[in-house]
């Protein structure tokens, strides 16, 4: 009797040791899917990024299309967004002050880049209450944009380099669009009609 004992016994551990590991090896499938699944949290000032980007980000926008970026007021949830942040986008050159504020007032800081600041290191120049200032307003000339979207793809690839072919394409088909409409603003306007 003793001998179907022990081989019980040895049953229940092999059934038992069958268990653990199936478990183990289900919460590892589980785990690796968490973790493959997990977007990189990026906070940007304007819809390029999510142009770029597409759905492989947890993208928050913290300037609303329309909105004026020189009175943005910032929310709570916005100086959140930062603290949690694996990159923050935002244009510099003080076009937006509150953000840049809210970026130095963090107790943890992500990597934060100045985009408009690295595609033109040189801006145009202009006089405001008797100080030089740089304009701000780089983007409206559509050559800046194309250098803009081409700098927020390729920190879009050092965050995320398992989507760099995806961030490429759409930053060249971007600036593709761009360097389109630059050529078009370059052509002269046919002359009115006389009727118009």
């Amino acid at each position: 009797m003793s001998i179907n004992f022990v081989a019980k016994a040895q049953s229940w551990q092999t059934i038992a040791l069958s268990i653990v590991a199936g478990s183990a090896s289900y919460l590892c499938l589980g785990m690796s899917t968490i973790t493959q699944s997990v977007k990189p949290r990026v906070v940007a000032t304007t819809s390029v990024t999510k142009q770029i980007a597409q759905d492989t980000i947890d993208l928050t926008c913290l300037i609303d299309a329309g909105s004026d970026p020189h009175t943005y007021q910032p929310k709570p949830a916005d100086r959140l967004a930062i603290e949690k942040a694996n990159l923050v986008l935002y244009a510099g050159y003080n076009f937006e002050p509150s953000i840049i504020k809210l970026i130095t007032a963090a107790s943890i800081k992500p990597p934060s880049i100045a985009v408009n600041e690295l595609a033109v290191p040189l801006a145009q120049q202009f006089e405001d209450d008797g100080e030089t200032v740089n304009d701000p307003h780089v983007f409206h000339n559509a050559r800046n944009g194309s250098r803009i979207a081409e700098i927020i793809g390729a920190r879009l690839s050092q965050l995320q380099p398992s989507k760099s072919a995806l961030y490429k394409a759409n930053t060249k088909k971007l600036s593709a669009e761009l360097l389109q409409i630059d050529s078009w603003i370059k052509r002269p306007f046919p002359l009115l009609s006389a009727n118009w």
